[in-house]
């Protein structure tokens, strides 16, 4: 299981290539959701976010690549950058965060200016 920011500032978890977003939060666990608005696949994990407590339901989709997934992290954490600091260039911002991830380095070549 692994975590994740999304581009609204909310936290995520990756599971098996499938993301999900917090459903439901209880006194000792959390409900999530697949972010495939059309699935209907669900999970438990605890508060902490150290163990899942019931895994994941049937996907109606495929598993999410690598590179989707990071994609998605880099859009999250480049629009979490523009709202902290309004006085960096756009460009240079996206080049910075796709500098953080090899695979999508070498297949976009952005020049920063």
């Amino acid at each position: 299981m692994e975590t994740f920011t999304t581009r609204k500032g909310k936290t995520g978890i990756i599971i098996d290539k499938f993301r999900f977003k917090k459903d439901k939060e209880h006194k000792q666990s959390i409900s999530w959701r697949c972010t495939n608005y059309q699935c209907k696949s669900r999970c438990t994990t605890d508060v902490q976010l150290s163990e899942v407590l019931s895994f994941p339901t049937a996907h109606n989709h495929e598993p999410e690549d690598d590179r989707t997934i990071q994609r998605h992290q880099v859009r999250g954490a480049v629009k979490r950058k523009a709202e902290e600091s309004v006085h960096e260039r756009p460009l240079k911002m996206a080049c910075t965060e796709v500098q953080c991830y090899d695979s999508l380095y070498h297949i976009v070549h952005i020049v920063p200016y």
